[in-house]
């Protein structure tokens, strides 16, 4: 109970992806938010350009291959 079992094909590439989307897309899957660039604490409004901060590092996001993937 209250277990989530995720199986993946490649761990090493894929789980960190799912934990990346997850910190982006969770504030708007809690209805605390209806889009993910409406939640002024995130780093997405960076990655997408909305803002000039310094909460992303691009080059370790590229190198780990990290992708925003959903809005789920």
């Amino acid at each position: 109970m209250g277990i989530t079992e995720i199986i993946f094909d490649n761990q090493d590439i894929e789980y960190p992806n799912v934990c990346f989307n997850y910190v982006l897309f969770n504030p708007v899957k809690d209805k605390l938010v209806k889009r993910p660039e409406d939640w002024e604490f995130s780093s997405f409004l960076d990655l997408m350009d909305y803002r000039k901060g310094n909460l992303i590092n691009r080059d370790r996001i590229q190198e780990l291959g990290l992708n925003i993937t959903s809005y789920t």
